[in-house]
């Protein structure tokens, strides 16, 4: 299965745009920047090459009332260039940091200059569908009191050799802890979809994580009795490759063990199990399986993990990494078409 080409489709729309065809008045775009009803936040950092995508895709976008901020984290690259490459628009703004201070302080520097009523995240190397906030938009002001919607869309998350699937697989369950279905299901959860309003986004705030600012973001915003929506269409685009250094790809023992220790009782019991067993088994495993293999026992007879998973998870840990990543991305992709 091939790469996804609604992005291309939305490229194409904005391109057009700008040769003179459903084109908005400049006054116009200056008064959606002015007074927008969503703002954009993009942390930038090394952005060569997929920046100007990620904008484009914003720029295409068919609700247009919204301002993008990009917030240039001292990168090593020239962040104005690549904004030049997906065209001038009043309804950018670049802001600078003095110095780097990772995406978490990019996304709150982010929060404290938004005008906008709801705030949505895009990371600089993952892309929107042109509907994505057009949609979230009517699914928020549908509801009784928007300012308390954690609102999320189905996501296309690309795998390597091309592969690609939709996540989440179900929505979360009403009577269900976001923390439990992301943890202990596996429920998808990812920065690029969301959308909330920017007083709550403010008041929970972005935490200084060593991994899952994303994860805990959306729960924090849940915890304070926040309904959240799932618009069941693949509008966002999430780049899931396996480059070196990339904090989700950081699922080192150590690093785990700092995440557990930092966000404390925000988790229940259920879900701290559930994620150290999914995210740290293998390493644990490695490292002390008598101990590992109790903890699985543990996890599955308490509901904190399906035996399915714990046997793919005894699987991995005897597996070369990259092979068992490959193999999953094809079985992924394969059980993917089976499903269109």
């Amino acid at each position: 299965m091939g790469r996804p080409d609604g992005v291309e489709i939305g490229l194409n729309r904005f391109l057009d745009r700008k040769e003179g065809r459903e084109v908005q008045p400049a006054d116009a775009l200056a008064q959606h920047a002015a007074n927008p009803i969503v703002t954009i936040v993009i942390p930038a950092y090394a952005v060569t090459g997929h920046l100007s995508v990620a904008v484009r895709s914003v720029l295409a976008q068919t609700m247009p009332d919204f301002e993008l901020l990009v917030i240039d984290d001292c990168s090593p690259d020239s962040v104005s260039d690549e904004l030049a490459q997906a065209g001038e628009d009043s309804r950018v703004r670049l802001i600078r940091h003095d110095r780097n201070g990772g995406a978490t302080a990019a996304r709150n520097t982010g929060l404290a200059q938004a005008r906008g009523r709801f705030v949505a995240f895009l990371d600089a190397d993952d892309q929107w569908m042109p509907a994505k906030l057009e949609r979230q938009l009517d699914a928020i002001m549908a509801r009784p009191d928007p300012e308390r919607i954690f609102c999320v869309t189905s996501t296309i998350v690309t795998l390597p050799e091309g592969r690609h699937i939709v996540r989440p697989s179900r929505a979360k369950r009403t009577d269900e802890r976001l923390d439990e279905f992301i943890f202990v299901t596996g429920g998808f959860c990812q920065t690029s979809s969301f959308l909330v309003a920017t007083a709550l986004a403010r008041q929970v705030g972005w935490r200084e994580l060593p991994t899952g600012e994303d994860h805990m973001f959306a729960i924090d915003c849940c915890a304070l009795g926040t309904d959240y929506v799932l618009i069941a269409e693949p509008l966002t685009i999430y780049n899931n490759d396996l480059r070196p250094g990339r904090l989700s790809n950081d699922k080192t023992l150590a690093t785990g063990q700092r995440f557990l220790m930092a966000v404390g009782n925000a988790l229940s019991l259920k879900a701290r199990r559930g994620y150290e067993i999914r995210y740290l088994g293998p390493a644990i495993l490695r490292e002390t399986p008598l101990q590992g293999l109790a903890k699985i026992v543990r996890a599955v007879a308490t509901g904190a993990m399906p035996p399915r998973f714990a046997a793919s998870l005894l699987v991995r840990t005897v597996m070369p990494h990259d092979l068992y990543q490959r193999i999953r991305a094809s079985i992924l992709g394969k059980r993917q078409s089976n499903d269109r």
